[in-house]
């Protein structure tokens, strides 16, 4: 049996993937977050003379929170993880590959 990779295995874990129609429109909605946040950042970036500057420390500071709360909440998935590790040789011989 062949290993799935890239976008057949997303399509099997992620639901909105199979269909084509809610893909679009998850792939639109990113966009147009994006889009929105680059309109923020320029209107911002223009708007007084150290806006890049303040731009940048708005990025910093939502990842900073982010990567935290990553951090923080890290040992809740941990446990369902653990025989995913890779670079061991017991990860090897126990991994449920399917």
């Amino acid at each position: 049996m062949t290993q799935k990779t890239g976008f057949d295995l997303l399509k099997e874990k992620v639901p909105e993937f199979r269909n084509p129609l809610k893909m679009v429109v998850v792939v639109a909605v990113g966009l147009l977050i994006f889009l929105g946040v680059m309109t923020f950042f320029w209107w911002l970036d223009g708007l007084v003379r150290y806006g890049a500057l303040i731009s940048q420390l708005i990025v910093a500071l939502i990842f900073s929170a982010f990567s935290y709360g990553h951090i923080k909440f890290a040992g809740k998935y941990k446990r369902n993880t653990e025989d995913w590790h890779i670079g061991t040789s017991s990860s090897i011989s126990s991994c449920r590959c399917s």
